[in-house]
């Protein structure tokens, strides 16, 4: 029987700074029954830049996880759209009725979402189930990785550098009172871009974590679902 793992691409890119842990990351995926591809950098230079790496990385997980003018870059342009086409309309509105009530203010910005070729910004749009494409980039810090990384169309970079806990529960436990917190470890950061934010790419500040850590952020990045919430789904068609 084929793994789940099978069918799970991971593209690799790192410059300098991270290029052992992308070594010791290839081999543990590999091993792992992964489908990985290292985009660089190829071999070990104190003076590369990885902005060369990176964002041809996160091209290439976000045009093949459908980012890249696929299902998100049609929700993100339904929602700019959308609300491009309210601000609009209530500009029109504002210059050519100010004397308009504020009954039918309401209706005429009603009247534009109701009639505007984008799709509203409320629709509730399935994701994650076919995003089976992952980037894990790696550099210093990794946080101008996910910089470059996230100027891709369709790329969601998320950085971890070491451990931090959860220190408040989740809105849902929260509300009940009986309920108590949820356990908290190191790894919720990581978790949670996947479960609330369906990040795509796993940035790795390589002076900060161990080889062991890098392994169990990986593995949980790669294993935790998105949870396809409205709210989420919703939050995430906006951009």
């Amino acid at each position: 029987m084929e793994s789940a793992a099978a069918k799970v691409s991971v593209y690799l890119a790192s410059d300098h700074a991270g290029w052992e842990l992308k070594k010791m990351l290839g081999v543990f995926l590999r091993e792992g029954g992964y489908a990985v591809e290292d985009m660089g950098a190829s071999v070990f230079s104190p003076e590369d830049d990885y902005p060369d790496f990176i964002i041809p990385c996160a091209e290439r997980v976000a045009a093949e996880s459908g980012g890249d003018g696929g299902g998100d870059g049609a929700r993100r342009d339904g929602a700019r759209g959308g609300a491009e086409s309210v601000r609009g309309g209530a500009e029109g509105v504002r210059g050519g009725a100010a004397h308009t009530d504020a009954g039918k203010l309401r209706g005429d910005f009603q009247n534009i979402r109701d009639n505007s070729d984008h799709p509203s910004v409320d629709t509730e749009h399935p994701r994650g189930s076919a995003a089976r494409v992952f980037g894990i980039i790696i550099g210093g810090s990794g946080q101008g990785e996910a910089m470059a990384a996230n100027r891709a169309r369709g790329a969601r970079a998320a950085v971890f550098y070491g451990g931090a806990h959860l220190r408040a529960a989740a809105p849902a436990a929260a509300a009940a009172p009986t309920a108590s917190a949820p356990p908290s470890d190191p790894f919720d950061i990581v978790r949670l871009a996947r479960q609330h934010n369906d990040a795509n790419i796993l940035s790795l500040g390589a002076r900060f974590i161990s080889d062991e850590d890098a392994r169990r952020a990986v593995t949980i990045f790669l294993e935790t679902p998105f949870s396809n919430a409205p709210r989420h789904t919703r939050r995430l068609a906006k951009y």
